[in-house]
């Protein structure tokens, strides 16, 4: 389900578009995200999706949780916040707990203030099926995003992907061992999120040695087919696959682009996108309504040097044009990390009538959060 992104109030605006190659003319910055505790919360990773009920989850990878006195309460290495389109910057973990709030701010009633004071739980809790090397050392980070499957009156469920590494013990040095799905259940009366491992036996989709599928990326086409987008092990190159939306967990409904045509041989991907770190593929009206250029992508490359990347595409699939941007990428903490990540792109509190686009990246370091910059591309 595609949610159309926001727009302004002024229906009468002319529809414009993204010139090319893209060129920055105006630049907010809008500070971190916040939890609506107030609450300090290093993190990083900063995936949002938003639901056909107007909802926004939030997904972060290592969350390092303080209470109140900012006391250093332990790390989560996947959490959910939920957020709205009205206040962009703005989420709770609380809601995502289902625990009950005062009003649309998230602001949480007098009995369960307590929450703040308690070290955060994972969206997707411990994973008892892995065998593999320093099983007991595991990490599951949500770089995906979520895509919506299935909306009734009570839920809105949809499909996240998830990176599975390791790590020695006193080592932050971690190593990708697979990639798992899992099944997203969100309570629209509550916001109460939940997320359930898919799959059969193991639950492990793709393994260490094959591409990473899911991993890097998600979105729904037109189609009704999930794309699902993934280094090819042991590159940075992206390649792509795509799976009847609601058969995500079934590992043997794949087909692979192998440059021409679509294949049920995994063996024979190949790389959509070229030396990329991190980033979102996403369906846009930056580029006019009538354009050619249906998707958009946005995100950072992979050689460590904090450089931001614009790209449209015709296709899921491509071909893909991509331009680095004129953008200063800075940091904010005091534990500064040699390079920043986890660019990605907020389509849904973006007025792309007007060539806007909200961004983000992530710091790094033990005390680094994800920082929210809104981007006006000049247009004509």
């Amino acid at each position: 389900m595609y949610v159309t992104p926001f727009k302004t109030m002024n229906s009468q605006v002319q529809d414009r578009k993204v010139i090319w190659p893209p060129k920055i003319k105006l630049r907010t910055p809008l500070g971190y995200l916040r939890d609506s505790t107030g609450n300090f919360y290093p993190r990083d990773i900063g995936r949002s999706s938003i639901l056909s009920n107007g909802s926004v989850l939030w997904q972060f990878g290592d969350t390092f949780s303080h209470n109140f006195r900012n006391d250093f309460l332990g790390v989560t290495d996947n959490t959910c916040s939920v957020g709205s389109s009205q206040n962009p910057t703005l989420s709770s973990y609380a809601k995502a707990s289902g625990v009950p709030q005062k009003d649309d701010d998230y602001i949480l009633n007098n009995d369960n203030a307590s929450f703040g004071d308690q070290i955060l739980k994972p969206l997707l809790g411990s994973f008892p099926n892995f065998h593999g090397p320093n099983a007991k050392n595991i990490k599951l980070w949500p770089f995906s995003g979520i895509v919506e499957y299935s909306r009734c009156p009570e839920f809105v469920r949809g499909w996240s992907f998830y990176e599975l590494s390791t790590y020695k013990d006193g080592s932050m040095d971690t190593e990708i061992q697979a990639v798992l799905v899992a099944d997203i259940t969100h309570q629209i009366s509550t916001g109460m999120t939940k997320a359930t491992l898919a799959g059969k036996g193991d639950h492990i989709l793709f393994r260490a040695n094959e591409p990473r599928f899911g991993s890097f990326c998600i979105m729904l086409g037109d189609d009704e087919y999930l794309y699902a987008y993934g280094h090819l092990t042991p590159t940075k190159d992206v390649g792509l696959s795509r799976v009847p939306i609601r058969r995500a967990a079934f590992r043997e409904e794949y087909w692979y682009w192998n440059g021409k045509n679509w294949s049920q041989n995994i063996e024979e991907s190949r790389p959509v996108i070229t030396t990329m770190q991190h980033g979102q593929v996403f369906k846009t009206h930056l580029f006019g309504a009538d354009s050619i250029y249906k998707y958009g992508f946005f995100g950072c490359n992979s050689f460590g040097d904090s450089k931001a990347i614009l790209g449209r595409g015709v296709a899921p699939e491509g071909p893909w044009q991509m331009e680095l941007l004129d953008l200063d990428i800075y940091a904010l903490n005091k534990d500064k990390s040699p390079f920043q990540y986890c660019f990605y792109p907020h389509p849904w509190a973006s007025n792309e009538r007007k060539g806007d686009l909200l961004v983000t990246w992530s710091e790094g370091g033990m005390d680094g959060n994800v920082i929210a910059v809104q981007l006006r591309f000049e247009t004509a």
